[in-house]
């Protein structure tokens, strides 16, 4: 019933949430990143459900429309970007971190932003005692490893730990962290998430 249920919720553009998730009563850090607008209302509804602590984007947030690409689609990408941002920052979360991706215009987003903390290329941070490095580009990140590190853009590096670093790549899945725990949950896009994209997981964009 689970699976099915799960099936169903991709399908229908939906992120499938298992109740263990919603039963889990430490803080969270919710990680997400490269999100086409698509994803915008199935964010907002996620994040309603499982009330995060922290919130971490890691960059393209706007990601169905490819500024570096195409920069004469300035014009659409501020329209679009308000709405995300008023998500991440109406929610209960203590801190909202937004990392700048390369489809990202720095201008735009310090602009719309009241209270999120933008990383311009790659920075460590402390997070209720826990090290945390986050950045757009994976190698980047990769860099100078700490024990989380929290990345998006590509698929070059995947998620896995490596003498006790835990790299985290928020296009193959939504990460949370339990900050007590350390456990780490990974939930899927929608179905078609990647298409969105562009499959830019594939070919780097």
């Amino acid at each position: 019933m689970v699976n099915i249920k799960k099936i169903f919720s991709h399908i229908i553009g939906n992120i499938y949430i298992p109740k263990y998730i919603l039963h889990i009563n430490d803080p969270i850090l919710l990680h997400i990143s490269d999100t086409p607008t698509i994803l915008y209302g199935p964010i907002k509804r996620l994040i309603h459900e499982i009330n995060p602590t922290y919130i971490v984007h890691t960059g393209d947030l706007v990601d169905n429309i490819k500024l570096e690409i195409y920069p004469s689609k300035i014009a659409s990408y501020s329209s679009s970007l308000p709405k995300l941002i008023n998500i991440l920052e109406s929610s209960k979360a203590l801190e909202v971190y937004i990392g700048l991706g390369n489809h990202d215009k720095k201008e735009v987003v310090q602009n719309l932003c009241n209270r999120s903390i933008l990383i311009d290329s790659c920075s460590k941070v402390n997070i209720r005692g826990i090290s945390m490095n986050i950045g757009h580009f994976p190698k980047r990140v990769a860099l100078n490893p700490t024990t989380f590190n929290l990345f998006g853009h590509s698929v070059e590096i995947k998620t896995h730990e490596k003498n006790g670093h835990i790299f985290l790549n928020g296009i193959t899945g939504i990460n949370i962290i339990n900050l007590n725990t350390l456990d780490v949950h990974i939930l899927s896009y929608p179905y078609g998430t990647d298409d969105i994209r562009m499959r830019r997981s594939r070919i780097g964009f």
